[in-house]
């Protein structure tokens, strides 16, 4: 069986949510939303939790992309901690939406298809009239932090989409061997040192690879930090398919502050422009 954190949240199970995770106060900013598929998957609708700041707008907004075990908290609270800072968030179910529990064993064609739903988020955020739509980024972790990446590598995909992200910040981030590292949009690596799932060393060689072409490259290493080092149930921590799992409070908070600090810079200050 599973561990049970890292199922997959149905749609059934989104909408409890709304009751256990957001505040009373917070309800009437949040909601379940459903918006085209890419063309050619295994769906023709994805399911998202979206979170938007009080207030008309035009706001920033960050599509959020969640790892191989499904749609988690973790990723719910993301978006609301987005909204608290002031940009309108979108956690995007990819497995859920196609039925399916989890891709930890299968990550290539769930991470393309992931890459392709951040466009159909990306599109749908862009249409309100809350978004401002030249201000959208990507956010995503392990899988989805992969899947975030190819969306903005150049050459790849990004090419289909005529509207572009703004930002790019890739949680402890999959198959950074695979990605030439040259991106159309400044990217944010966060991840520990002590991860054996998506070593660190990969990602720093993709920077190096990328040298001076494309965009710039940030990454953070955490030095006392395993893979979902920002996930509080991990704690203590727990082994899950042979690799370590551990909560890491320092690693997340400085990740948090890193994540604000970089979309405050390549989103927000944008308006003031």
């Amino acid at each position: 069986m599973p561990i049970a954190f890292l199922r997959s949240f149905t749609a059934r199970l989104l909408v409890l949510m709304l009751t256990w995770i957001v505040p009373a106060a917070d309800a009437a900013a949040a909601q379940l939303v459903q918006f085209s598929a890419p063309a050619g998957t295994a769906s023709t609708k994805l399911l998202g939790y979206l979170a938007k700041p009080g207030g008309a707008g035009p706001f920033p907004a960050v599509v959020i992309l969640h790892g191989c075990g499904g749609l988690l908290a973790q990723n719910i609270l993301m978006a609301e901690r987005l909204k608290s800072w002031g940009y309108v968030g979108l956690a995007i179910d990819s497995l859920g939406s196609r039925g399916g529990p989890s891709a930890c064993g299968g990550l290539n064609t769930a991470q393309n298809d992931q890459a392709s739903d951040a466009y159909s988020g990306l599109n749908f955020l862009a249409a309100q009239d809350f978004v401002d739509p030249d201000r959208i980024g990507v956010l995503g972790y392990s899988m989805g932090g992969g899947a975030a990446m190819l969306a903005v590598e150049r050459g790849r995909i990004e090419q289909s989409f005529p509207r572009k992200f703004r930002a790019v910040i890739a949680y402890y981030p999959g198959f950074c061997v695979q990605n030439s590292g040259i991106m159309t949009a400044p990217t944010l690596i966060l991840i520990g040192a002590l991860d054996d799932w998506t070593p660190a060393q990969a990602c720093q060689e993709l920077v190096k690879r990328a040298g001076d072409a494309g965009v710039t490259i940030d990454i953070v290493v955490y030095p006392n930090a395993y893979h979902a080092f920002d996930i509080a149930e991990l704690q203590p921590g727990r082994r899950y398919m042979g690799h370590w799992l551990e909560y890491d409070e320092p690693a997340t908070t400085d990740a948090w502050t890193r994540t604000r600090r970089f979309l405050d810079e390549h989103l927000a200050a944008l308006a003031k422009r």
